[in-house]
């Protein structure tokens, strides 16, 4: 997310509009993957609630890279 954050300040505005969301939604997924763990860890939560969590983050991450990779 910080080398997201670094290479888009070179971007033109339009790019930078269409990468915020992106860094958006991966400090999400990443907010709610410490959460989910969290709550495992105090016995509040299941190993299908970290799994749909981590493919969220994965989602995340994989659109990032490729908007990275443009």
């Amino acid at each position: 997310m910080d080398k997201a954050k670094r290479n888009g300040d070179s971007l033109s505005s339009q790019a930078q509009e269409k990468l915020a969301p992106a860094v958006e939604q991966a400090k999400v997924a990443k907010d709610k993957i410490v959460s989910v763990v969290g709550s495992l860890k105090d016995g509040k939560a299941s190993d299908k609630d970290l799994q749909k969590a981590l493919d969220e983050a994965k989602k995340s991450l994989d659109q990032l890279k490729k908007f990275m990779d443009k």
